[in-house]
């Protein structure tokens, strides 16, 4: 008894803080990532799915992303689509769809497209605080 009151508790809790939990998403990403580039052609990023732990973003780029790197998140970059050059640390590599690429926190990190369609999907964790991107010489 002491167990169930002490979940119903809980559930009453989160039910009054208004928390929702993140709902499952599945959709081909290239074909979002197009449709939100038609909607919105200055924004590069668009967050795809979020939840307690990490943050998904869709990114289509045909700009470069500068040198920088985040002190308190690790991210997962995967091309889904286009060619580009990805520098991770001191290695410079061309990367291409199906190309995954690990970057631990601390990692200087940039990339530079090479193909006018590049599609990639970064994942972030812990979840992005949208702050955590420090620009690398300035």
């Amino acid at each position: 008894m002491k167990n169930v009151l002490a979940l119903s508790l809980s559930v009453l809790s989160v039910v009054a803080l208004g928390y929702q939990a993140p709902k499952p998403r599945m959709e081909s990403a290239i074909a979002l990532a197009d449709r939100l580039k038609a909607e919105v052609p200055t924004a590069g990023s668009h967050l795809f799915a979020e939840g307690e732990h990490a943050t998904v973003n869709l990114i289509n780029t045909s700009a470069a992303v500068p040198k920088h790197y985040h002190a308190k998140h690790d991210e997962t970059v995967v091309v889904l689509r286009g060619r580009g050059k990805m520098t991770l640390g001191d290695e410079e590599r061309m990367v291409s769809a199906g190309d995954a690429i690990f970057v631990p926190q601390g990692t200087h990190h940039a990339f530079e497209p090479i193909s006018d369609d590049v599609v990639i999907v970064s994942v972030f964790s812990p979840k992005w605080d949208g702050k955590d991107r420090i620009i690398v010489g300035r």
